[in-house]
Order: structure tokens, then C-alpha cells, then sequence
């Protein structure tokens, strides 16, 4: 991810988290201190669920504001403080997971928002399907033997040939 912004404007700050790189660029308006807080917070329990983050680079932000929306982008993000945690979660579900074609990429916005509430503790009744199966999402595939589908833990990059249709299913 590249920004290109006068360095007096800006403040610059690198960390580790839980094993991930993360370099975060902000306005001086944004706290970075609280930034940092809440990716520890949650950070690991997506290394937890999903396996290594999938950028080997690490995790690069562009925080502009307190309020408002961002846009991820393979191993980065550009967001405001309130939702660095959906646009973080893209890293795993819009670059480890690709939609086969562009009607499909709901599935993006669908699961990272899923599993965005999911952690923050909203419940969800199950809708049933319509053949009458059941099933859930598992945690990891490494830690559960009953996987219907997973995430490809370590991809080496994100290419379009990773396509949903691709990722093994057990």
C-alpha cells in the first residue's frame, strides 16, 4: 500500500502484534495509541480462528478519522479508527478467499460483516436451508476435523486464480 502525504502531517508509528507487522500512518488527529489497543484486542483471535495473517509483509494502515467507512486492499487498509476491525478482517475473506466472478463478491462484505458481529457478541438465528441440512462454521480447519470448507491458511499471495471454487472442501 502506498500513500504519499507531507511527513509533518503525518504520524508514523510500526509494531508487532502477535507476530504481525503492522505500520500505521495516521493524521495527527487519530489516535494511534487507540489504534494499536484495539488491534491487539482482536488480532490474535483472528490468528486464532483463521491461522497466520495471510500477507507475509504484514499489515500496513492509513488512519484518517475517528468516523466513518475504509476501504481494504491486499495486506492494508485505508479506514478511519471505527472500522479498522471490518476492514482488517478483509484480509483474510477478500484476499485468502477470491469470488469467481464479480456478481459473487458479496461473499466478501457477507462473511467479514458475519464475523464482525459475531465478535463483537450479536447473535444469529440460523435461516434454514433449503434442502434441510445443517451445519456451521467451524473454527480453524486445523482444529476441527468436521470442516465443510476452509480458508487457505498461508497463501504466498493473492492471486486472482485463487477463486472460491478453488479452496478444497472436506
Amino acid at each position: 500500500m502506498f500513500v504519499l502525504l507531507p511527513a509533518a502531517d503525518t504520524e508514523y508509528r510500526e509494531w508487532s502484534i502477535d507476530g504481525v507487522a503492522v505500520r500505521a500512518l495516521a493524521y495527527p488527529a487519530v489516535n494511534l495509541t487507540e489504534a494499536k489497543a484495539r488491534l491487539e484486542s482482536w488480532l490474535p483471535e483472528l490468528r486464532r480462528r483463521f491461522g497466520p495473517f495471510p500477507t507475509l509483509h504484514g499489515l500496513s494502515l492509513f488512519l484518517y478519522n475517528d468516523a466513518g467507512g475504509g476501504m481494504e486492499y491486499y495486506g492494508g487498509t485505508i479506514t478511519s479508527l471505527s472500522a479498522l476491525r471490518h476492514e482488517v478482517v478483509h484480509s483474510y475473506f477478500g484476499c485468502s478467499v477470491v469470488a469467481r466472478t464479480y456478481p459473487d463478491s458479496w461473499y466478501d462484505e457477507a462473511v467479514t460483516s458475519w464475523f464482525e458481529e459475531t465478535m463483537r457478541g450479536q447473535g444469529h438465528t440460523a435461516l434454514p436451508h433449503p434442502t434441510g441440512a445443517t451445519g456451521s462454521v467451524p473454527d480453524h480447519p486445523s482444529r476441527s476435523g468436521s470442516a465443510r470448507w476452509r480458508i487457505p491458511t498461508a497463501p504466498r499471495s493473492c492471486r486472482p486464480s485463487r477463486i472460491a471454487s478453488e479452496v478444497p472442501i472436506r
